[in-house]
């Protein structure tokens, strides 16, 4: 019983976990530019405003594929650098619009892979770093 209630806990917060993902390697909220603590505040708030605003175009990009055996999405990482470049003035709208529906992944719910779990060794004391 404990075990199905974690499980099911863990699954609800799933969503958040690939959004923290996204924001930290597609958006570039791994590293910082600055090292004023204003500084850095100011530079979340634009990457969540960034990170916001890339969603919400990917959402609003009707991205289907008819005729095809799964649904289909876009790839945010691919959609990220078009919406970017579109930011940048590099590209018109249609051609933002045209980029995000040709990078698109399929859904697929069923799909699972079975952890290869190694066992970790152990790291003699004279190769530690201090």
């Amino acid at each position: 019983m404990a075990f199905e209630s974690m499980k099911e806990l863990y699954h609800l917060r799933w969503n958040e976990e690939t959004s923290f993902r996204a924001l930290k390697y597609n958006i570039g909220l791994v590293h910082f530019h600055s090292k004023k603590r204003a500084f850095i505040q100011q530079e979340i708030y634009a990457r969540l405003i960034m990170f916001n605003l890339s969603k919400a175009i990917v959402n609003m990009t009707d991205a289907e594929k008819q005729g095809k055996k799964y649904k289909y999405k876009a790839d945010y990482a691919s959609a990220l650098t078009n919406i970017r470049a579109f930011m940048r003035k590099l590209i018109s709208v249609e051609k933002l619009i045209k980029e995000i529906k040709r990078n698109l992944a399929p859904i697929r719910p069923d799909q699972s892979f079975k952890r290869d779990v190694r066992p970790k060794s152990t790291v003699p004391f004279a190769y530690r770093p201090s």
